[in-house]
């Protein structure tokens, strides 16, 4: 069953041109079910359960490679980690979404 919402949800990604709120909605879906299972970061392999909601134009610029804009997952540490690489001062306000 979660294999196949996971499907789905990459499919609705995959085709793009999604509004704020579907975008917003599949996160929180996402973090539902990585609260179940977890989910495999595609930068370094890790299992992880915490995610990480970023602005758009700053994901663009960190996707995991070979993953069309908006897609992709990575972990916390991996995000921080290409956020810093691309040698800007950036400051974010971490807030937890009900």
């Amino acid at each position: 069953m979660i294999n196949r919402e996971l499907h789905e949800l990459a499919r609705k990604i995959l085709r793009g041109n999604l509004s704020h709120e579907e975008r917003q909605y599949i996160a929180l879906r996402l973090r539902l079910i990585a609260d179940q299972e977890g989910c495999i970061c595609q930068g370094c392999g890790r299992k992880y359960k915490v995610d990480l909601l970023i602005p758009d134009d700053l994901w663009d610029q960190i996707i995991p490679k070979e993953k069309r804009s908006g897609g992709g997952m990575l972990c916390g540490r991996c995000i921080m980690d290409k956020i810093e690489a691309l040698g800007e001062f950036n400051a974010f306000r971490m807030e937890k979404i009900p």
